[in-house]
């Protein structure tokens, strides 16, 4: 897990792969890191909070099926971080493709 600024934009990195539980150290550095970055001088300076991670938290393919949907390990513990610090985009990697998601209160694929 790393941070870093660039520009107008601060980054989050997680590990997917490892522990992401509340509780869990890298969880407690997540909420740190986005309460740090949500300050109102920081948010001023880099309005843009973006996380990467390395699995998707939804995917529209059938492998994995189970580990990227609303409900699924990853979606319950770290939405509600995303909602709370008002995340502006996550990036994730792993399954070949390319969908985006618009978020308000439920998600939305387009593809």
């Amino acid at each position: 897990r790393v941070s870093y600024n660039l520009g107008p934009v601060h980054f989050v990195s997680m590990s997917s792969e490892h522990n992401y539980t509340k509780g869990s150290p890298q969880y407690q550095w997540i909420e740190q890191d986005l309460g740090n970055a949500n300050l109102g001088s920081n948010r001023k300076t880099r309005p843009w909070l973006f996380l990467l991670a390395h699995r998707p938290f939804l995917s529209s393919t059938t492998e994995e099926e189970d580990q990227h949907i609303p409900g699924a390990e990853l979606w319950n513990q770290i939405t509600p971080l995303l909602s709370q610090y008002s995340v502006d985009l996550v990036l994730t990697g792993h399954q070949h493709l390319y969908p985006f998601l618009y978020y308000f209160s439920s998600p939305t694929f387009y593809f």
